[in-house]
């Protein structure tokens, strides 16, 4: 999952998004396996003479096979979004089947804004708006964690100093 790197340019720190976004994407699959425990677990085994347990569990399978399969494009979407911070360029890569990349340059950033909500703050995560001449909106970075070293290490960049940020 590489993205294409210029002559001369190195990686200084990359990331997908918090993996608290997971959990917004996965609470309908969730919720719907909790209601099927609970749904199989208070209906009766038995309608009059006739027993239903084979019919109820073959039915909480399924619903239970059909909202792990509905988990697999959130995650998939959510592992394949990548920002990558390089000495010359912010590049976002995207798409699972087919790829996408968006490369914003280092010397036309102008300022760098980190928000950060209570909960992102406990998280340690954070929005990070970008300023750039020559775009006509903010880049803005939902869910970005370590947010602040983030926005450090791009202003250490449009500074030309090496950033001492981790990977």
């Amino acid at each position: 999952m590489a993205e294409p790197l210029l002559a001369n340019e190195t990686v200084v720190m990359r990331f997908r998004k918090h993996p608290i976004v997971l959990v917004r994407l996965l609470f309908p699959a969730v919720a719907t396996i909790i209601l099927t425990v609970v749904v199989l677990a208070l209906v009766p085994r038995t309608i009059g003479s006739t027993s239903v347990s084979e019919i109820e569990y073959l039915v909480a399978l399924a619903l239970i096979l059909l909202a792990l399969l509905a988990c697999v494009p959130a995650i998939a979407r959510w592992y394949f979004y990548v920002v990558t911070l390089t000495t010359s360029r912010i590049i976002e890569s995207n798409g699972v089947f087919s790829r996408e990349h968006d490369s914003l340059p280092v010397a036309r950033i102008q300022a760098v804004k980190v928000h950060q909500r209570l909960l992102q703050r406990m998280l340690g995560c954070g929005d990070v708006e970008i300023e750039s001449a020559g775009r006509d909106a903010v880049e803005r970075l939902p869910y970005v964690p370590r947010a602040n070293a983030f926005a450090t290490a791009v202003e250490s960049e449009m500074a030309g100093q090496p950033s001492s940020a981790p990977l």
